[in-house]
């Protein structure tokens, strides 16, 4: 409903999500709305990485954690 909603707020405007591709429900949401491949990138950790819920993630705020 949000990325919709993203969607509908912005008539004829191009509209970017970053995903995780680890989220088979993401991956099916951008499918369903025959979105474009733009690019990709890693996210790396020093030491552990932490316990994330991906299946909960559907868009990444931004890539500079640091």
């Amino acid at each position: 409903a949000l990325y919709q909603a993203c969607l509908n707020a912005a008539p004829g405007e191009e509209v970017f999500l970053d995903i995780p591709v680890t989220n088979p429900a993401a991956v099916n949401l951008i499918k369903k709305h025959n979105s474009t491949y733009v690019f990709e990138c890693a996210r790396m950790y020093y030491g552990k990485p932490p316990e994330v819920a991906l299946n909960m993630i559907f868009g990444i705020t931004t890539f500079e954690l640091g």
